[in-house]
């Protein structure tokens, strides 16, 4: 059994950590995963892993579990915009400039 780890890292939502933690426990070599928020006041938390063998060891483990997860956002991301671009042809509705707004007549 390898030494966990322990990582910092500052955010303000939770969602980064909830859904990274999930990732790591679908890796079969990840023997723990955690997080805790020190103070609900600071934007930070720590991500603890433990794996079943040094390869890979925790820091590898949450590289590639972050990997996954920025893939999986990327074809999600991918498959909204697909689905928008359907949805304005249908309807009419179209995009505003650069700024990502959303206008429906």
């Amino acid at each position: 059994m390898s030494l966990p780890g322990s990582l910092a890292h500052t955010a303000e939502q939770l969602y980064l950590p909830l859904r990274a933690r999930r990732q790591l426990l679908e890796d079969k070599e990840v023997h723990f995963a955690g997080y805790r928020v020190p103070h609900p006041l600071e934007p930070a938390i720590q991500i603890k892993v433990q794996t079943r063998s040094n390869n890979p060891g925790p820091i590898d483990a949450v590289d590639s579990a972050l990997i996954k997860l920025t893939n999986e956002l990327t074809a999600l991301s991918s498959s909204f915009e697909k689905s928008l671009k359907a949805y304005a042809q249908r309807t009419g509705a179209h995009r505003a400039g650069a700024s990502g707004d959303m206008d429906v007549e």
